[in-house]
């Protein structure tokens, strides 16, 4: 496992404790997070923040509520929420299809449909 960041400067290179770093953005645009010692890729930060990283050929999906809170595997988000936001299960439910996956983009808002559901759910 990777344990420093290594940034390109100028003049060489600097290698930071993967320990010390919060997150960070490359030129690209992509954000980065890291949570327990693991980088996790930001989709969309919000107050339903999602995240992919790669596990070899497939990627696998996590949400956190909020960008600062604890990251949890998605597909694990109706027993983890059950108690804490039942109302954002029944929306989940109620508005997205079968045929419709949790992460379908909304392209006229420019977000991902599962969040704009959980904001929903707030009252937002």
């Amino acid at each position: 496992a990777n344990t420093k960041l290594i940034i390109k400067k100028e003049k060489g290179t600097e290698k930071i404790p993967l320990s010390s770093v919060l997150g960070w953005s490359e030129k690209s645009g992509k954000q980065f997070r890291i949570y327990e010692g693991i980088s996790y890729r930001i989709l969309q930060q919000d107050t339903f923040t999602l995240y992919v990283r790669r596990r070899g050929e497939r990627k696998v999906y996590y949400y956190s509520q909020g960008v600062c809170n604890q990251i949890q595997p998605l597909k694990t988000i109706e027993k983890t929420l059950k108690n804490s936001n039942p109302k954002f299960l029944a929306l989940l439910k109620k508005d997205l299809r079968w045929y419709q996956p949790w992460l379908a983009y909304d392209d006229s808002s420019k977000s991902y449909k599962i969040i704009l559901i959980y904001k929903r759910s707030l009252g937002q």
